[in-house]
């Protein structure tokens, strides 16, 4: 009879919390890596998907993420190689002249950033189709002739919400060690 009360209570609590589960662990953290990419990105939020590959840029420097859900915002991680004596705030700088273009710039300050790899952190906001929208693009340093560029961009207020996502992934930005055989 006891065998048979712990069986019916076990059943009826599984099916009170499993449909809780699915939710409780959908925004669970994830790391994402590929073969294809020399990096690592810890995500905060399993919402934060990749998207496939344009095949016209090759993926090792080029990655395409998107959050889904209500919030529409995208990030787009680009490995540029540079000259040795260029430094993220010069980056920053190249980046200003092409984007002040945009209908309704406005720019934010720059600051400098530190997280796995350290370089700067700028934003602005724009108009796109009369909505407000931001941009924020992390520009980090990995050698003298590697810098990675994260640009997260969407409408203002979902960049908004997202804020604290961005410098979180920022920061969790860094390279695979490779070994040789």
């Amino acid at each position: 009879m006891l065998i048979l009360v712990t069986l019916i209570a076990t059943f009826i609590t599984s099916s009170l919390v499993a449909p809780i589960l699915p939710s409780a662990t959908r925004d669970q953290a994830y790391t994402f890596t590929n073969r294809s990419v020399d990096y690592v990105i810890e995500f905060p939020s399993s919402k934060w998907r990749v998207l496939p590959s344009s095949g016209i840029v090759s993926a090792r420097t080029r990655k395409e993420f998107s959050y889904s859900g209500k919030v529409r915002v995208r990030l787009l991680v680009r490995r540029k190689l540079v000259d040795a004596s260029t430094t993220p705030s010069d980056m920053v700088r190249r980046r200003q002249t092409w984007d002040q273009h945009l209908a309704g710039y406005v720019l934010s300050k720059e600051e400098s950033f530190s997280g796995r790899l350290s370089g700067t952190k700028f934003s602005y906001e724009y108009t796109r189709g009369g909505k407000p929208m931001t941009a924020i693009i992390y520009y980090l340093e990995a050698d003298t002739r590697t810098i990675y560029s994260l640009l997260f961009r969407g409408p203002r207020d979902d960049i908004q919400r997202l804020h604290g996502e961005a410098d979180a992934i920022a920061r969790s930005f860094r390279l695979k060690r490779f070994t040789r055989p």
